[in-house]
């Protein structure tokens, strides 16, 4: 099966494993902004002093709402979904905010809520291939 990240870039080259992918970024080395994806400066003083890193696979929910509409092409839905909720989730260790889908729909979901990023298959291609992606998970663990 073929396996393609959905951004080039974003995630650790090798997609074999869905355990033993991580979410990649870039962090400036004059004013410490981390940014999501590959970057050749930064997007917060323009410096050209940047460093590939590594995202933390944890962060806190800062917004989210629910989207009864399919997603713009080419990102399609996972499974069979009728709507999804979308949150804005600042990633620890002083990573970047970033925004993806939340897993399943529970009450226990807030501004503050502790998530996980989970790593697995998204869609398919419009050649057959699976896109490998990204979403969050609400984080049970203490």
């Amino acid at each position: 099966m073929d396996l393609i990240p959905f951004a080039a870039g974003f995630l650790t080259p090798d997609l074999s494993s869905f355990s033993n992918i991580r979410l990649l970024g870039t962090r400036c080395m004059d004013c410490d902004a981390a940014m999501a994806g590959p970057s050749r400066h930064c997007a917060r003083c323009l410096s050209r002093r940047v460093r590939p890193i590594h995202l933390a696979n944890r962060g806190t929910v800062l917004s989210f709402e629910t989207q009864r509409h399919p997603p713009p092409p080419p990102i399609g839905m996972r499974a069979s979904q009728e709507r999804r909720i979308i949150a804005s989730v600042e990633l620890s260790d002083r990573g970047p905010r970033v925004v993806a889908e939340i897993e399943g729909d529970s009450p226990a979901l807030g501004i503050g809520s502790e998530v996980k990023v989970i790593v697995g298959p998204g869609w398919r291609d419009a050649f057959g291939r699976q896109v490998v992606t990204y979403w969050f998970r609400l984080d049970a663990s203490p």
